[in-house]
């Protein structure tokens, strides 16, 4: 009977294949407060002293004043290399405009000095034409001299002005530009070239005036169908013959002759202010390239 038992509790206690025993947590043994508190107190550190240092840039770093002159410094030669990083480039580009300008003007000033070189034979010969037209109208016989006469008072009524090519001086002025010439002398030949062509226009303004004044004295002494046979063209040609003239009163040819006398002094004088003109340009010119280096 004790056998039987025996090998019923063996068949209790046998396991089963795959079988896998849960892990059995070891049992602790609690010790006492004071023994542990005794534990951690024999625990010492292995340095008796460890030093910490922070960053400069730490947020709880505090600087010093010599660190707050350095980033200034630094700051401020950052700011002022790039002033003048900036000024240098803006001035390059400024030097750039203002030869821009100054060949510019150089071309303005040769097509003037070009332009006053056609405009005074123009002027000689209406100088010409009003003294010989004073000296017919006070001959005892001007009908003798009606062709002479008819060519020359017609001559008169084609007006040949000087127009200064004022381009670049327009764009300075228009434009706030004048501050790009910086050499001075260059800036005062500016001013005095605008200056005279101002006389010359002022000049020629004066002599249109006179030409009005003189036009209805030509216009009593002259015949409609004459001065069309006069155009060929552009030209004006000297009539055949001896037209008629259709005023030979003395009187009033002496009193055309005294306004023809003031206009002779107006062109007179008028020739001599563009030769000055001419003279003073083309010594500008000069020295504007001098001052450039540019010849």
């Amino acid at each position: 009977m004790k056998d039987k038992k025996k090998k019923k509790h063996k068949k209790k206690n046998k396991k089963p294949q795959g079988f896998i025993p849960y892990p059995v947590a070891p049992v602790i043994e609690r010790q006492p407060s004071g023994h542990h508190e005794q534990q951690i107190s024999n625990l010492k550190p292995e340095t008796p002293y460890m030093e910490v240092h922070k960053h400069p840039h730490h947020v709880t770093h505090k600087k010093k004043w010599p660190e707050y002159l350095l980033e200034f410094l630094m700051l401020f030669l950052a700011v002022f290399l790039g002033f003048l990083a900036e000024n240098f480039r803006e001035h390059q580009v400024d030097h750039k405009r203002e030869l821009q300008y100054i060949h510019s003007l150089i071309e303005d000033l040769q097509n003037d000095t070009a332009e006053v070189n056609s405009v005074i034979p123009d002027r000689k010969e209406r100088e010409a034409s009003i003294d010989s037209l004073i000296y017919l109208l006070n001959t005892p016989n001007p009908q003798k001299y009606s062709s002479s006469i008819y060519y020359h008072s017609r001559l008169l009524l084609r007006t040949y002005d000087f127009r200064s090519t004022q381009r670049t001086i327009q764009q300075l002025k228009n434009t706030g530009s004048m501050r790009l010439i910086r050499n001075t002398a260059v800036a005062e030949i500016i001013n005095s070239y605008d200056y005279r062509v101002e006389m010359i226009r002022s000049d020629q303004n004066f002599r249109r005036e006179q030409y009005m004044i003189i036009y209805p004295f030509l216009l009593k002494i002259q015949d409609a169908l004459v001065l069309e046979k006069m155009i060929k063209r552009f030209d004006i040609t000297r009539p055949t013959g001896n037209p008629a003239l259709k005023s030979t009163n003395q009187e009033f040819l002496k009193e055309l002759s005294t306004g023809l006398h003031y206009l002779k002094s107006s062109e007179t004088g008028s020739i001599e202010l563009l030769r000055d003109f001419y003279e003073i340009v083309s010594n500008y010119i000069g020295r504007i390239k001098k001052e450039y280096h540019l010849e």
